[in-house]
C-alpha cells in the first residue's frame, strides 16, 4: 500500500513507460515479477488482433519521442519504483491464493487487501497502451533496453500451482436352503482393486482446496471403483457414492483414515437390500462403521475384522468392493439371498480366516484362483447353494484349513439336467493335514476315496454320503481315529466293513447305508461304545449280528433293516437305556422276540417285520413302552393272540401307540387280535 501511495503522484504517461520497463525486464532477466503486478499478461499476449496492429501503425514518431523524453525524466524514480514494486510483490505472493483469468481485459486486483490498486489503475487501459508500446518502440529496443539492464534485479520467489480437482472421467452349520429368489444387482461389475488397502490415500487436511467434496470423493472411490458405476445412481456403487455426498456430510473426508472401508460397506448394504435386512442397526448412520450390526473391529482400532450377518436377509449380489477389508478375518454371510459369483476382490483378502457363504443361492466355481490363493484360510463353507466346479489338485494350496464345506450343491437347468460339486477326490486331499471337517455330500462326486485321506489324522468329520463313490471303504479310513461321524452312505460302495473299524473308538454317528456291503460285521464293533447312530440298512451283509451292546449306553438310532442277517436278535441291544429307534426289518432273523424288548424307556418306534421270528409277543407292564409309537411285527411267524398289556398302549390314557401292524388278516390269521381297537393293520390284507 505504501508503494503504490508514492506511484499515484507520477503522471499517466510515466506510469505507461514504467509499466512496459516492467514488462522487458521480465523478458531479459526472466524476473517472475511482473506475474503478481499484471497476473494476466499471458492471456493479454494471445488476445492481440488486427486492431492492435492498426493502433501502431498510426502512431507517430513524435509520440515515440515524447515518451523517450519521459523515461529520461524518469529515470531515477524508476530505480526506487523498482524496488517498491519488488516489495509490494511480496506482499501480494503472501497474499494470493488464486489467480483469475482477465474479463472484458480487466484484472480483478486481490480484493481482501490491496482494494486501493482498483482504482489506481485502469488496467484496460494500460493494457492497450503497453500494446502500443511493444510495438511501436521496437526500432528503440537496443536503447531501452540498456537503460533497464541498470535496474537491479530481484528474482521473485516461485509459488507451487493450486491442486487441481479430481476429474470425472472413468478409471476402470447347514440348514435348510432358502426359497426365494435374488433381485440381481448391475451387470457390469465394478474394477477390482489388486493392491489397495483399507485406508484412502494420503490428503493434507485441506483436501478440498481448489475441488469439492464431491469431486474429491469421486476421486478417491474411483482408486476401487469403476467411475461409470460411481456415477449411475442406480448401482450400488453410485448409491453409495450418494450417500457419502448428500447424507453423510459430518464426516471429514480428508482426515477419516478408513474411508474406503466405510464405503466398502456402504455399497455391501446397498448392493444386498440393506433396506430390508432383518437387522440394520446403526448402518448408514453418522457412528463408526465399527459400531454397525454385524462389524467387529480389532481391538482398540478401526479396521474391519469381522462380517457376521448370517440370517439377516441379505438379498443380492456380493461387490467387489469387498477387496477393500485387508485386515478382514472373518465373512460370515450365511442364511441369505446372495446370488452371482463370488467375487474375484475376495483373492485380495489376505489374512482372511474364514468364509461362510451356506445357504445361499451363490454359483459359478468355488476353487477359483483367488480363493486358492487365500493361505490364512481356515474354514471355507460353501454348502447349500449353486455352484457348479470339481475338487482340484490345488485345493492342496489350503494348508491351513480345518473346515471344508461344499456339501449339496446343485443347479438344475431348464431341461432337467442337475449340475453341480463333479469329479473325484483328488489324492492332494490328504496334504491338508489341519482338516478336521470335511463335508462334501449330496453332490455328485464320483471314483474312490483316495487312501491318502487316511493322512488327514486329526479328521473328526467325514461325510461324504448321496455321490456315486465306488470301490471298497479303503483300510487307511480306520486309521482316522479321531472321528466323531462317517458318513459313507447312499453311494456305490462294496466289499467287506474291515475289523479296524474297532479302533474309530470315539466314533458318534455311523452309516454306511444304502452302498453294495458285503459280508459279516465284525465283532470288534462292540469298541464303539460311544456310538450315537448305527445305520448300516439297505445292503447286502450276511451272518449273524453281534450281541456286543453291553456297554453301549448313548444309542439313540439302529438301523440294519433290507440286508441277510440271521441268526437270534441281539438282546444286549435293549439294555441301552437311551435307544429310541430300532429298525431290523426285512432280514432273515429267528427265534423269539426277546424278554427284555419292553426294557428301554424311550422306545419310539421297534420294527422287526420281514424275519422269521417265531412264538408269542411277550407281555409288558403297565411302565413300560409308554413312549412307544410304531410296532411292525408283520411277516413273520408268530403265533397266540396279541396281549392285552400292548394292546393298552392304543389307548391315550395308557401310551401313545399308533400303530400296531401284525399278521392278524386272513381266514385264518397267524395272531388274534382285535381290528381295528387293538391292531390297526392286519397282514395278508
Amino acid at each position: 500500500k505504501i508503494a503504490f501511495d508514492k506511484m499515484k503522484f507520477f503522471s499517466h504517461g510515466a506510469l505507461l513507460v514504467i509499466a512496459a520497463l516492467v514488462e522487458i525486464k521480465s523478458i531479459w532477466a526472466e524476473s517472475t515479477i511482473e506475474s503478481a503486478v499484471f497476473p494476466g499478461r499471458n492471456l493479454r499476449r494471445k488476445r492481440r488482433n488486427a486492431n492492435t496492429k492498426a493502433r501502431v501503425e498510426v502512431q507517430t514518431e513524435k509520440q515515440v519521442a515524447d515518451h523517450i523524453a519521459i523515461i529520461d525524466e524518469d529515470q531515477r524514480q524508476l530505480v526506487d519504483l523498482w524496488k517498491l514494486g519488488t516489495e509490494f510483490n511480496n506482499i501480494i505472493e503472501e497474499a494470493d491464493h488464486s489467480t483469475q483469468e482477465r474479463n472484458d481485459a480487466k484484472i480483478e486486483i486481490v480484493e481482501n487487501d490491496h482494494k486501493e490498486l482498483e482504482s489506481a489503475f485502469v488496467l484496460e487501459e494500460m493494457d492497450a497502451e503497453l500494446e502500443f508500446m511493444q510495438e511501436a518502440m521496437g526500432y528503440r529496443m537496443l536503447t531501452l533496453s540498456s537503460i533497464s539492464m541498470s535496474i537491479p534485479s530481484t528474482p521473485s520467489p516461485t509459488r507451487s500451482p493450486p491442486t487441481q480437482p479430481p476429474t470425472r472421467s472413468p478409471t476402470q452349520s447347514p440348514t435348510q436352503p432358502p426359497t426365494a429368489s435374488p433381485t440381481l444387482s448391475p451387470t457390469n461389475p465394478p474394477t477390482p482393486s489388486p493392491t489397495l488397502g483399507t485406508d484412502p490415500p494420503t490428503t493434507p487436511t485441506d483436501c478440498l482446496d481448489g475441488t469439492t467434496r464431491e469431486a474429491y470423493l469421486l476421486g478417491v472411490f474411483s482408486e476401487i471403483t469403476d467411475e461409470t458405476l460411481l456415477q449411475d445412481d442406480g448401482t450400488p456403487q453410485g448409491k453409495a457414492y450418494d450417500w457419502f455426498v448428500i447424507d453423510d456430510t459430518e464426516l471429514d473426508v480428508c482426515t477419516y483414515p478408513t474411508l474406503l472401508q466405510r464405503y466398502a460397506l456402504v455399497v455391501l448394504y446397498y448392493a444386498t437390500g440393506g433396506n430390508a435386512w432383518t437387522d440394520k442397526t446403526d448402518w448408514l448412520s453418522a457412528k463408526n462403521e465399527c459400531e454397525w450390526f454385524g462389524i467387529e473391529c480389532e481391538e482398540g482400532g478401526t479396521i474391519v475384522e469381522e462380517i457376521v450377518l448370517g440370517n439377516n436377509n441379505l438379498d443380492g449380489t456380493l461387490p467387489e468392493e469387498i477387496a477393500v477389508f485387508e485386515g478382514l478375518h472373518s465373512l460370515q454371510l450365511f442364511g441369505n439371498l446372495l446370488s452371482s459369483t463370488i467375487p474375484q476382490g475376495i483373492g485380495q483378502l489376505s489374512n482372511l480366516k474364514v468364509i461362510d457363504f451356506e445357504e445361499n443361492m451363490l454359483t459359478g466355481d468355488i476353487f477359483t484362483p483367488e480363493i486358492l490363493g487365500l493361505k490364512t484360510l481356515q474354514a471355507l463353507r460353501l454348502s447349500f447353494n449353486e455352484f457348479v466346479d470339481e475338487i482340484p489338485p490345488g485345493i492342496s494350496s489350503l494348508t491351513d484349513l480345518q473346515e471344508l464345506w461344499i456339501a449339496e450343491n446343485t443347479n438344475i437347468l431348464e431341461n432337467g439336467s442337475v449340475q453341480g460339486i463333479t469329479g473325484t477326490i483328488p489324492s492332494e486331499i490328504g496334504i491338508l493335514k489341519n482338516l478336521t471337517s470335511l463335508l462334501f455330500y449330496s453332490n455328485q462326486l464320483d471314483g474312490a476315496i483316495p487312501s491318502e485321506l487316511g493322512l488327514v489324522t486329526d479328521l473328526t468329520f467325514l461325510r461324504l454320503e448321496s455321490n456315486f463313490l465306488t470301490g471298497n471303504i479303503p483300510g487307511e479310513i480306520y486309521a482316522l481315529t479321531q472321528l466323531r461321524q462317517l458318513r459313507l452312505d447312499t453311494n456305490a460302495f462294496s466289499g467287506t466293513i474291515s475289523d479296524s473299524i474297532g479302533d474309530l473308538d470315539v466314533l458318534e454317528d455311523l452309516r454306511l447305508s444304502l452302498n453294495f456291503l458285503t459280508g459279516t460285521i465284525p465283532q470288534t464293533i462292540s469298541n464303539l461304545v460311544s456310538l450315537e447312530n448305527l445305520l448300516l440298512d439297505s445292503n447286502e451283509m450276511n451272518g449273524n449280528f453281534p450281541n456286543a451292546f453291553a456297554d453301549f449306553t448313548t444309542l439313540d438310532f439302529f438301523d440294519i433293516s433290507e440286508n441277510n442277517f440271521d441268526g437270534p436278535i441281539p438282546d444286549t441291544l435293549f439294555d441301552i437305556p437311551s435307544i429310541r429307534i430300532v429298525y431290523m426289518s426285512n432280514n432273515s432273523f429267528t427265534g423269539e422276540i426277546p424278554a427284555n424288548f419292553a426294557s428301554p424307556p424311550l422306545l419310539r418306534d421297534l420294527f422287526l417285520n420281514g424275519n422269521k421270528l417265531s412264538g408269542q409277543v411277550p407281555e409288558i407292564t403297565e411302565v413300560e413302552l409308554s413312549l412307544l409309537s410304531e410296532l411292525l411285527l408283520q411277516e413273520n411267524d408268530f403265533t397266540g393272540a396279541m396281549p392285552d398289556s400292548i394292546c393298552a398302549l392304543r389307548d391315550s390314557t395308557r401310551g401313545v401307540l399308533e400303530d400296531l401292524w401284525t399278521d392278524c388278516g386272513g381266514d385264518q390269521p397267524e395272531v388274534q387280535c382285535d381290528f381295528p381297537d387293538c391292531c390297526n393293520r392286519c397282514f395278508p390284507e
